[in-house]
């Protein structure tokens, strides 16, 4: 077990020291300008992902946009027949109460009655009633029977027949 340990320190400590970076010195100049050039791609990479990244931003807010109009619009759909009933039940409405109306305007523009036409209509009522109640009750009349001749001549008087002249 130790055998082992040590052998992998061992191969530790060679790997890390061949893993050293050569000196600037020994760079060729092909590979400054290769630096250059990747580095100016990744600036305008970063740049290109910025502005990606605000067109994105931008898309989004206006399909929010987009959204909120849409739902604004269901919203208005289903109100204006809930408007449209409201307006006819309150026409039907006034157009079943204008006899009302109409006659509690023609009721309060009439001139009320004082207290000795009140008098003289419960006093008509009155003579009225006593005179029906005086009145014999007529009988209904038999088809059958001949009518009562009524006497129409003074007693005394035989009444003329089928006088011409």
């Amino acid at each position: 077990m130790r055998l082992l340990m040590s052998l992998l320190i061992g191969t530790m400590l060679v790997l890390a020291s061949s893993c050293q970076a050569p000196p600037p010195a020994q760079i060729p100049p092909d590979v400054g300008r290769f630096l250059e050039a990747q580095a100016q791609q990744n600036q305008r990479l970063a740049e290109l992902q910025a502005s990606w990244q605000q067109e994105r931003k931008t898309l989004f807010e206006q399909r929010d946009q987009l959204e909120a109009e849409r739902v604004e619009l269901a919203r208005l759909r289903n109100q204006e027949p809930v408007v449209a009933a409201a307006i006819l039940t309150i026409g039907e409405l006034i157009l079943c109460l204008s006899p009302l109306l109409l006659a509690g305007m023609f009721l309060k523009m009439s001139t009320p009655l004082t207290s000795t036409d009140q008098l003289a209509e419960v006093l008509l009522l009155r003579e009225e009633t006593s005179r029906r109640a005086a009145a014999p009750l007529a009988l209904p009349r038999d088809p059958q029977r001949p009518a009562p001749s009524l006497p129409s001549a003074a007693p005394g008087t035989t009444p003329s027949k089928g006088t011409t002249g």
